[in-house]
């Protein structure tokens, strides 16, 4: 391989292909210490679409299943619809991946990462910065792999440690 197919550039572009192929996700969220009530699993659709050349939008919803500590289905927290709508732009020249959330429409995003890529390993790509959101902090690495992409979150403050991990498919 040359040095170029294994630059962070090249990496960025294979999980820019990858992005606008997903059609599915499934998630799992687990409190790491203490309890905030985070801890359950998800799985839904995404709906991909193209604002224009370096810019797509996730259309997310699905179904949320709640657990308590003891890793079976809450008895009165039944499964909960939820629906997400996320922007990822491809940095020109492809050297990162924004992602922003629009639960404030598209002309109030919220920036969550900056992306770019790990130079040791072209299938990883991490937050070049945490992301902070009042006293807590989010961090986010993206693994690809032939089948599908995995998004690894951490949540960390001084009521929250967290972790999120999302498979798109």
């Amino acid at each position: 391989m040359s040095g170029e197919e294994t630059s962070p550039d090249h990496s960025c572009l294979q999980v820019w292909q990858k992005l606008g192929g997903v059609s599915k996700l499934a998630f799992a969220a687990r409190s790491l210490t203490g309890t905030t009530g985070w801890n359950g699993t998800g799985h839904g659709q995404v709906a991909v679409s193209r604002e224009n050349g370096h810019t797509l939008l996730f259309t997310e919803t699905g179904k949320w299943h709640p657990r308590v500590d003891s890793g079976k289905a809450a008895p009165r927290n039944p499964a909960l619809d939820f629906s997400n709508i996320y922007r990822w732009t491809l940095h020109d020249p492809p050297r990162g991946i924004s992602l922003s959330h629009l639960r404030y429409g598209r002309q109030n995003p919220v920036h969550l990462a900056e992306l770019v890529g790990d130079p040791e390993n072209r299938c990883h790509m991490k937050s070049a910065t945490p992301h902070l959101c009042n006293l807590d902090q989010y961090t986010l690495d993206l693994y690809a792999d032939d089948e599908c992409l995995t998004l690894l979150w951490k949540i960390q403050g001084p009521a929250k440690n967290e972790q999120l991990t999302c498979r798109y498919s």
